[in-house]
Order: structure tokens, then C-alpha cells, then sequence
């Protein structure tokens, strides 16, 4: 799979209703365990975000013809990588862990932060 594109978001399931949901990625269960990738101004006909298994794993590798680029965790500048760099991303089990207050669901939440019209929470 190759992505030509602006930028490329990354992102868990608990992530992806931040940077991923607003670069045209899809919202996902955070019961799911995996990475969500999504490309920023996509530059191909291949526009969509693909979803990996947890098991699975994601280089991303710097063309020869980009220039030097940035990268981010969490809105934070982390490091830079240059042309032929591979970024190796991976997942970590059990990362963090959320505690909430209240009995909404996640898919009310994310209605209410998105400002959603109509029901986000599945059939």
C-alpha cells in the first residue's frame, strides 16, 4: 500500500476522532485494537484510511523525490525524517487507560464533541 500525500495521520481507535476524523477518517470503536492510517490532502485516487490489526506492522517510508518532514505525536514535534528514512510505527498493548465519569457511550461522546446531527451510535 502506498500513500502520496500532504501528510499521513496515524492514530489508535482512541485517537481517531481527533486528527483522523478530521482529515476524512472514519470513527472508530475504541474497543478496536489496531492503527487507523489516514492520508492528509491525498495526491492519488487512493484517498481512503485502511485499518491494521494490532499484530500487523506499518513503515513508512520518506520518497526519495520529499524533503525533509516532521514528525508529530500528539500535536508535538517529535523529530524530523529525510528522503529514504523508514518511520517504523507500532502499537502498544494497553497504552493508556481512560476513566470516565458519567454512563454516556463512547458514540453519544463523539456525537456531542463532533456536534453530529442524527444517531452515531450503531444499529
Amino acid at each position: 500500500m502506498a500513500y502520496t500525500a500532504d501528510a499521513i495521520v496515524t492514530a489508535t481507535p482512541t485517537g481517531s476522532t481527533a486528527y483522523s476524523f478530521s482529515a476524512g477518517g472514519p470513527i472508530v470503536s475504541p474497543n478496536a485494537e489496531g492503527l487507523l492510517i489516514t492520508p492528509v490532502a491525498p495526491h492519488a485516487t487512493f484517498n481512503r484510511s485502511v485499518f491494521l490489526s494490532s499484530g500487523e506492522r506499518l513503515d513508512l517510508e520518506v520518497l526519495p523525490h520529499s524533503g525533509d518532514l516532521a514528525v508529530e505525536a500528539d500535536g508535538r514535534l517529535v523529530g524530523h525524517v529525510s528522503p529514504g528514512d523508514v518511520v517504523e510505527v507500532t502499537m502498544l498493548p494497553a497504552a493508556a487507560r481512560v476513566v470516565r465519569l458519567g454512563r454516556t457511550t463512547f458514540y453519544q461522546r463523539a456525537q456531542r464533541k463532533l456536534r453530529l446531527t442524527g444517531s452515531a451510535e450503531p444499529g
